[in-house]
């Protein structure tokens, strides 16, 4: 009987206790001029209870608005940890307003409307805005943003018209797509949060920086499509995947991928007319199809060691691309690559080259660079326009058609290491000049040539001096009239002095200093489409 009465004054002391504790909950009043709530939050001060600004429409706020941590009501103290849905909505007469470093979340609304706030400080122990915290506070020109935000709602900012930079802090884990938008005075956004970077700036004519912190690996689909103003971005070296057409049509002038990137979508960068240059970096695996279709303003690309696939038209109608270089590490391409470029020289490096260049109407020069071994059948058959072709010391087989209808081709060379050339490789081509350096004759299958019949009465073959008797009996190449013998492969020469203002590029395409003139150093340079020795 005695434990009974025991346990029951207990309880009916613990009863007190919670009732004089929540004794205050749903209690509506205002305290400095801000009218204010006690709510159960359950995450602060140990009892699970706390104030909230409420609404408060008889109240005519203005001037500088400044919210406590803390607020006393019925001799009690609580933090104040919440600012509720539409708080302040529509107060147009606020110039400022100071938040504490107590509050966590930001409801619906807060702000909205708040067309007289020109700065805004979040503080740190917010965890969460909600949606259209700040939407048309159209005086708002900066905006700080709490280290411990997670979560941004839909139109957060949506027509802050006066917006010109924001940060998004390193621990958000999700920014809705309409967060920014509207925000048509919006120059420079930095995303230092680790997540995939959406569309929340997409079609945002304003913006013209943006910069990407360390750590973020993926920007998607059509995330900065259409920012027509946006000239400069700046890529982590932890980026992996950039998403189709995340910066398509955009002002860009110059990328860079300094980690490399694994996929470049498809149509990444089409139509970003004034891109101008390109830095692939080290790491990038893949060009999707159309990746920087109709930049226009591209005349030069080299595309790095270590890309394995390019797809379909990633450089189509570039109408100003002239110099492209392929590395060895390429293993997948389509020959609609270039479509519509007006290329002039090609620069490969893949150990075996197959059908991807043949038809190229435009293509005037092609080097192969050192790590080239087979030209396979058909490799650039109907490159109508050709003119100069340069096959390296380490190519061993140049397959059939490789070069036919190669009309404009007037000279050709073949290094050191030619073995076998295929039948019919060089048809429809009238050569004046044929280079064959290797001093063992390079054999043709049986009863079958390489070169018209024309060729070898009109076409000097120029062959080492040691081997011109191999070749005037070696089957297919004793049909010319006329062998020489020579040291090295044989073209126009250009004087050392000769002055102009052509660009000359050397062997692997890059571009020499024109203001001197004449490339001082021998070796073998391309200038005005033709091949140039110096010795």
């Amino acid at each position: 009987m005695k434990h009974s009465l025991l346990r029951l004054s207990l309880l009916t002391l613990l009863l007190a206790l919670k009732t004089a504790v929540f004794a205050d909950v749903g209690d509506d009043f205002i305290h400095n001029g801000i009218r204010y709530i006690i709510f159960v939050n359950g995450d602060l001060d140990g009892d699970g209870i706390s104030a909230c600004v409420e609404p408060s429409y008889d109240i005519p706020y203005s001037g500088n608005v400044t919210i406590p941590e803390r607020i006393t009501h019925n001799g009690k103290t609580y933090t104040v940890s919440m600012i509720d849905q539409s708080a302040f909505e529509d107060c147009v007469n606020i110039q400022s307003i100071s938040l504490p470093n107590s509050i966590t979340e930001i409801r619906n609304d807060a702000f909205r409307g708040c067309s007289g706030i020109k700065n805004m400080v979040i503080p740190n122990s917010v965890l969460r805005l909600w949606d259209s915290v700040f939407e048309d506070a159209t005086s708002l020109i900066s905006i700080t943003i709490g280290n411990q935000v997670k979560d941004i709602g839909a139109n957060t900012f949506k027509n802050c018209s006066s917006l010109k930079s924001i940060t998004f802090p390193e621990n958000i884990e999700r920014i809705d797509k309409s967060a920014l938008k509207g925000c048509t005075s919006l120059e420079e956004a930095t995303f230092k949060c680790n997540i995939k970077i959406n569309d929340v700036l997409k079609k945002n004519t304003s913006i013209k920086k943006v910069i990407f912190a360390e750590g973020i690996k993926e920007i998607g689909n059509r995330a900065f499509e259409g920012c027509t103003s946006l000239e400069s971005i700046i890529l982590p070296t932890t980026i992996e995947k950039i998403g189709d057409y995340a910066f398509s049509n955009t002002a860009l002038t110059f990328v860079s991928f300094p980690g490399g990137a694994k996929e470049i979508g498809m149509k990444a960068f089409s139509n970003c007319n004034n891109l101008e240059s390109i830095d692939f970096g080290k790491g990038v695996k893949s060009l999707g199809s159309g990746s920087f279709e109709q930049c226009n303003s591209l005349k030069r690309v080299v595309i790095s060691e270590g890309c394995e696939k390019l797809f379909g038209n990633v450089f189509g109608n570039c109408q100003n691309l002239r110099v492209l270089s392929i590395p060895k590490s390429v293993t997948y391409l389509t020959n609609s690559l270039f479509d519509g470029c007006d290329l002039d020289t090609l620069i490969i490096d893949m150990p075996t080259i197959e059908m991807w260049f043949q038809g190229l109407l435009n293509i005037k020069n092609i080097r192969f660079a050192e790590n080239v071994e087979i030209i396979g059948n058909n490799s650039f058959w109907g490159c109508k326009n050709l003119k100069t072709c340069i096959i390296g010391d380490r190519v061993k087989i140049v397959g059939s058609d490789a070069f036919t209808h190669c009309e404009g081709l007037k000279e050709i060379s073949f290094g050191k290491s030619v073995e076998e050339i295929g039948s019919s490789a060089l048809w429809y081509s009238d050569f004046e000049i044929v280079t064959s350096l290797n001093p063992t004759p390079p054999k043709f299958p049986q009863n079958t040539t390489p070169f018209n019949d024309i060729v070898y009465e009109t076409a000097t073959l120029y062959v080492p001096e040691e081997s011109i008797n191999l070749y005037k009996h070696a089957q297919g190449w004793s049909r010319f009239f006329n062998i020489k013998g020579t040291t090295g492969a044989i073209s126009c020469k250009l004087d050392r002095q000769q002055q102009s203002d052509s660009r000359i590029y050397n062997f692997k395409g890059e571009l020499i200093n024109s203001s001197i003139g004449a490339p001082q150093n021998k070796g073998i340079y391309i200038k005005n489409g033709k091949k140039i020795i110096i010795k």
